[in-house]
């Protein structure tokens, strides 16, 4: 819009220009022509005054009005073909017309040379978008096009610099969700591979060997079924993750009580904690809500306790704490455990991590669904630990 503003300005201060000038040189050549035609008449009356005293100045003015030059002269015998006057304004009104024309020829080519201007300047921003688009169709996003100038070009320079980012972004994006996609494939068929190629030598080991008792055979297939087992629950787990990668997930969030959530999740690691003699302390009885979806909070903090209970030693304890101000609602859940150095903790949250003390049937995705949970709950997960003297989940539930 400011571009063709600006043309519309420009062409109407030189048309005003143009004007202008015309008006003034007509109107001083016309007050030059109009002095000479006084004097001319003036000059006439005088000679015909002279010839014949009896005519009067009024009957001459009147002659003058009536006839034409010519016919004025035939009357009364005077040439004024060669009067200076006459000579003078004729060339006036030649210079007048030149001038006009010249001035008009002028005006003309400065419109057509500054209408070209434009024209060229516009060209020019249209070959610098399109190679701009040549270069996005070439995957080329780094460009540096954005201006703060008005104008239709300049906003078309704008969107297409807004465009080229949003298709950098995804580019990016899309390569980075390829690189995941590739790595949680090569995870997911390194999890898999281990207790299928186990399964399926435990069957080869019933199938080929006819020596095997039935006691034998039944040891085997309790193997395998327990192999199958963790096969399901790794299944189910990925499942869950591809669910949040591809946000399919609908939380449904209210007001849930904290201690229930947290006496759930005890409840479901209760089989676990019995067989290493642990005994999970609650240290809080207060009443306190969080904002969040019940059922997946439950998830996580299962997630969280076993995980604890799986690097403590036996006959130990985990201690659960609860802290609530205006900003946030903290959880604590600390066990007194081998604990971590600081590459596991670096690395405690990444899908498939196993630490140096985990468990053989650990899967290595349990904390990473669990911290996805929280921050969907609008949380925040961090954790402390030092090697040989435990491990501390530290949970903020910011508060809306």
């Amino acid at each position: 819009m400011k571009n063709n503003k600006i043309k519309i300005l420009s062409v109407i201060i030189f048309t005003i220009f143009y004007i202008t000038i015309l008006l003034f040189s007509n109107f001083t050549m016309l007050k030059k022509y109009n002095e000479n035609n006084n004097i001319l008449l003036n000059n006439i009356i005088n000679n015909v005054l002279e010839k014949y005293p009896e005519v009067k100045e009024e009957d001459i003015l009147n002659n003058l009005n009536n006839n034409s030059n010519i016919n004025f002269s035939k009357k009364y015998g005077i040439d004024l073909t060669n009067d200076t006057m006459v000579v003078k304004n004729r060339k006036i009104v030649k210079e007048l017309v030149y001038f006009d024309i010249s001035i008009t020829i002028l005006f003309i080519s400065l419109m057509l040379f500054f209408l070209n201007q434009f024209k060229k300047s516009e060209n020019k921003d249209l070959e610098v978008i399109i190679d701009y688009l040549e270069k996005i169709n070439k995957h080329n996003y780094e460009l540096k096009i954005e201006e703060n100038e008005e104008g239709n070009l300049s906003i078309l320079k704008n969107e297409i610099y807004k465009t080229a980012v949003y298709l950098n972004e995804q580019a990016s994006k899309s390569q980075e969700e390829r690189e995941k996609l590739k790595v949680f494939l090569s995870d997911i068929s390194h999890q898999l591979k281990t207790p299928l190629t186990s399964i399926n030598l435990m069957i080869d080991n019933i199938l080929d060997n006819n020596n095997l008792s039935l006691e034998e055979k039944r040891k085997i297939l309790f193997q395998i079924k327990h192999k199958i087992k963790h096969i399901n629950s790794l299944i189910l787990i990925l499942l869950k993750l591809a669910k949040f990668d591809s946000n399919t997930i609908v939380f449904k969030r209210q007001n849930n009580d904290l201690l229930t959530i947290i006496n759930e999740a005890s409840i479901n690691v209760a089989a676990l904690a019995d067989l290493k003699n642990i005994e999970i302390n609650i240290n809080s009885n207060d009443k306190i809500n969080i904002y969040c979806d019940y059922k997946w909070e439950v998830e996580a903090l299962t997630n969280i306790i076993k995980n604890c209970i799986e690097y403590s030693l036996e006959s130990s304890k985990i201690d659960i704490f609860i802290n609530d101000n205006n900003l946030y609602t903290e959880l604590i859940i600390k066990d007194y455990g081998k604990g971590m150095n600081k590459e596991e903790i670096k690395n405690i949250f990444k899908r498939f991590y196993k630490g140096n003390n985990s468990f053989n049937d650990s899967i290595g995705i349990g904390l990473s669904l669990a911290k996805n949970i929280i921050e969907k709950d609008n949380g925040l997960i961090s954790v402390k630990s030092k090697k040989n003297n435990g491990t501390e989940f530290i949970i903020k539930y910011f508060k809306n």
